[in-house]
């Protein structure tokens, strides 16, 4: 038995070198023609643009008008257009005026009731034995559920559990 290795003939060191050189001058021969086609636009039609550009000088010139000048919406009804401008001014002035603001439901709201104790509040857990200085008598342990029950939550998470 020899040891030696199988003998490769010279025509496939050729066929692969060339093989590989070739596939290397494909890829840039694409790439070539890619960047060619792809650096030079489309030819545009002169006409094309200047209507699209006189279209946009239309619209824009309506736009600013309408922002900009006054004119009426509904005459009988007595409403008219006005410039944006003074639309903004005349509208902070209408909201200085107004005491309550931007948002009256807001500055409506009442206070909440938990604030500020009320004066038929019954007395603490510790102090169901206390004396009411008004009546001069004493609050019964009786009394104590029915405080606890005012103190609960009416709705929520509190009234779920309270149950």
């Amino acid at each position: 038995m020899s040891n030696t290795a199988p003998e490769t003939s010279h025509s496939n060191y050729l066929f692969s070198i060339f093989g590989a050189l070739g596939s290397m001058l494909l890829f840039f021969i694409i790439i070539l023609i890619a960047y060619v086609y792809m650096q030079r636009p489309a030819p545009v039609n002169q006409q094309i643009v200047d209507n699209r550009l006189a279209k946009l000088a239309d619209v824009t010139a309506k736009e600013t008008a309408l922002t900009t000048e006054y004119a009426w919406v509904d005459q009988k009804a007595g409403v008219v257009r006005v410039p944006v401008d003074l639309a903004m001014q005349l509208a902070v002035k209408e909201i200085a005026a107004k005491p309550e603001g931007i948002f009256p439901a807001a500055a409506a709201a009442p206070a909440p009731a938990a604030d500020a104790p009320a004066a038929d509040a019954k007395p603490a857990e510790g102090d169901a034995a206390q004396t009411d200085s008004a009546t001069g008598t004493a609050d019964a342990a009786k009394d104590k559920p029915a405080a606890d029950a005012a103190a609960q939550p009416a709705s929520g998470e509190g009234a779920q559990e309270a149950k």
